[in-house]
């Protein structure tokens, strides 16, 4: 277990917030390494979404994907136990919380894409241009985030959504706030 540092006290985060994380594992390092490469900063591999609020971080439910187990429902406890940093975000001027979290909610059961994190690594070391690849119904936390931030009105100029990356959308999230 890790002592993870919120931005945020548990009663100041909202329905439909966007959760940006740093974990400690291998996996989390790999991404930011790829983040770095391709935007020479990255401090947050992991992106989730709040689906109910509470008087405790115990208490906060969020959506999350994950490659194990897909899009899940977890405590957000569960995610702080392996990060050090955990930034939560409100939903831009405009953006309604309750379809943030509304879309995120939709989506648990579907599968996480291996294969979408294979082709971000690949855009890394490849040209924009490249051919993305990824199964339709599926999603990565980034994108699952981005989306479910688009679906409450919040409209991203990123590109392709799907291969977002959890630093380039937090950039572009806090960039309007």
């Amino acid at each position: 277990m890790t002592d993870c540092v919120f931005n945020l006290a548990p009663t100041e985060i909202g329905m439909g917030y966007t959760g940006y994380a740093k974990t400690t594992g291998q996996v989390g390092r790999l991404i930011r390494i790829g983040e770095r490469i391709k935007l020479h900063h990255s401090t947050y591999n992991h992106v989730f979404t709040v689906i109910g609020t509470g008087d405790t971080y115990e208490d906060i439910i969020v959506v999350q994907a994950t490659p194990v187990h897909g899009i899940i429902v977890s405590k957000l406890t569960e995610i702080s136990q392996a990060a050090m940093i955990i930034d939560l975000l409100p939903p831009p001027r405009g953006c309604s919380g309750e379809k943030v979290a509304e879309f995120a909610n939709n989506q648990v059961g579907d599968p996480y894409d291996i294969l979408t994190i294979a082709c971000i690594a690949l855009d890394v070391l490849t040209p924009e241009w490249f051919v993305a690849f990824r199964r339709p119904g599926s999603w990565i936390c980034s994108a699952l985030g981005g989306e479910a931030l688009r679906f409450g009105g919040f409209y991203l100029d990123l590109g392709d959504i799907y291969t977002i990356t959890p630093q380039q959308l937090f950039d572009a999230h806090s960039a309007v706030l």
